[in-house]
């Protein structure tokens, strides 16, 4: 048993299956999962994920010795500052994020401050379905983990956290975020979108060859909406 009490902050996919690799192995007296909707807490509860599910986040992370962040990269920072005030001191602070530098320029002083340790995991790993339902307790099993300390980062937590992603049947890395950012967007994110790029050319083809012009038309439509957006945001909007 590595630690007293876990938390699992966002019990989906990913935070669940920790959950669940967790309890098969015996790392934690105690997990605790963190759901933003009531209507998750059954179905947390009912995969077997976690000792007990709750919206209140306080209480999730209570007394916890690892907390784990498992919610899209945009809800970290607004979640984190809303537990501070419930953070064991020596607590370690970990993510599963697949983007790094900004986490950490963020996160870190914050959790520093309250008496914590930050420090960013990446496990290399998913599958094609979502949810706390598709968890697996086996998911980690043989999978990287890319830790990303930085020169503030306690020795004893690093270490700490490396055995915890080899106990759950992975092996680690070691990259600064800025390399770890580099790397991910080459081999995963750039794919990602020529994949989704390539699904649209496909559906464009398509109606080419049944001369759908409806179709080609929402294309185009649908195409300049987001470019449109996209400026919008960016607060760049060019005059073609």
């Amino acid at each position: 048993m590595q630690f007293q009490k876990i938390s699992i902050i966002g019990a989906g996919l990913l935070g669940g299956s920790i959950g669940l690799a967790v309890k098969k192995r015996r790392l934690a007296r105690e997990v605790a999962g963190y759901v933003h909707r009531a209507a998750s807490l059954k179905e947390c509860e009912k995969a077997g994920a976690v000792d007990f599910a709750t919206t209140d986040l306080l209480a999730a992370v209570s007394n916890a010795d690892l907390v784990i962040l498992c919610t899209p990269l945009a809800q970290m920072l607004p979640i984190a500052k809303q537990f501070l005030p419930a953070l064991k001191r020596g607590a370690i602070v970990t993510d599963v994020g697949s983007v790094k530098a900004g986490v950490v320029r963020e996160l870190e002083p914050l959790i520093a401050k309250a008496g914590g340790h930050f420090i960013v995991s990446h496990p290399m790993a998913g599958a094609e379905k979502t949810g706390v339902a598709a968890a697996r307790e086996d998911l980690f099993e043989n999978a990287a983990c890319v830790l990303t300390p930085t020169k503030n980062s306690s020795v004893i937590a690093i270490r700490k956290l490396e055995k915890f992603w080899k106990s759950l049947g992975g092996w680690t890395l070691w990259f600064g975020a800025a390399k770890h950012d580099l790397i991910v967007s080459r081999s995963s994110h750039l794919p990602h979108v020529v994949a989704a790029a390539l699904a649209e050319l496909g559906k464009f083809q398509s109606a080419l060859k049944s001369d759908d012009a409806k179709a080609i038309e929402k294309i185009f439509t649908t195409a300049k909406q987001r470019r449109d957006n996209w400026c919008a945001k960016a607060a760049s909007i060019s005059s073609e």
